[in-house]
């Protein structure tokens, strides 16, 4: 939150999918924080019933903060994961987004890398994968660092933001729902994902995977060479830290190949903003 307040959101709204989840009570009294609790009260009102894929309750939740974003006057809308940030070169959000011509704005991606050895916490990493077209990977990345059809772990589509007065009907969780409108990409943000930057996170992140907690029908054939060699090695703390390694883990040496490369850049950040 701190870090967003840093970067010009003006609102903030607070989905928790675990109604028990500690940090959600103590972040209740914050002015320019919105905190809903995805309880079974929260669910029947929205829904219905609670939907059981992990996918449709964000959808679900994402057009429920669009609706109040529109009812509140908000200029501007980005549905974002936990464990993602919407960085700017600077300038406040606003100015950025409000530069546009176009009503979406997909932010540019970068994927955080693991740093060595034990991380601090779930946004401690500074160095980050660069996406690159599908079609690319196979003439730019040796196969030893590939992951089925990607390299390393990561999403190819990236997240956006909408314009609230637009005629957005419907988000989805990377894209929108709307009657031929264009998409341009933002100058001066990125959107940084911070996949699996602890071990802990990485256990917990297949373990929901598998007992159905964090069940989702999407992702490409990475994921699930990820998933199955994931749950093969659970619960064998030196298989679960080699597996970690090979998925999200680069040496100094390939990092600096990276680099060189442009498939990897740093990108410093101010971890007082970041740190729980």
């Amino acid at each position: 939150m701190r870090f967003h307040r840093s970067m010009g959101f003006s609102r903030q709204i607070l989905f928790f999918d675990d109604p028990d989840d500690p940090w959600a009570q103590g972040l209740q009294n914050q002015p320019d924080v919105t905190v809903i609790v995805c309880d079974a009260a929260h669910w029947r009102a929205l829904t219905g019933e609670r939907p059981e894929l992990i996918d449709l309750r964000q959808i679900a939740n994402a057009n429920l903060a669009l609706a109040m974003a529109r009812r509140e006057g908000a200029d501007w809308l980005a549905h974002i994961d936990s464990d993602e940030l919407v960085r700017t070169d600077g300038r406040p959000i606003g100015a950025i987004l409000g530069a546009m011509m176009q009503d979406v704005a997909r932010f540019a991606l970068r994927e955080a890398i693991a740093p060595p050895g034990i991380a601090p916490h779930a946004f401690a990493s500074d160095w980050f994968r660069i996406s690159i077209p599908a079609a690319d990977i196979p003439t730019r990345v040796p196969q030893h660092l590939r992951v089925g059809e990607r390299w390393l772990r990561g999403h190819i589509a990236s997240k956006v933001a909408v314009r609230v007065a637009s005629p957005v009907q419907r988000l989805t969780i990377h894209h929108v729902e709307a009657p031929e409108l264009p998409v341009g990409e933002p100058e001066g943000a990125l959107l940084l994902h911070f996949n699996c930057i602890t071990l802990e996170r990485w256990r917990a992140l297949w373990n929901r995977r598998r007992d159905g907690t964090g069940t989702t029908p999407c992702g490409g054939g990475h994921r699930w060479i990820q998933g199955h060699e994931a749950w093969r090695v659970l619960g064998d703390p030196i298989a679960e830290e080699e597996a970690y390694d090979r998925f999200h883990r680069l040496s100094p040496k390939v990092l600096a190949w990276a680099q060189k490369e442009g498939l990897a850049e740093r990108i410093a950040l101010d971890q007082s903003l970041l740190e729980p």
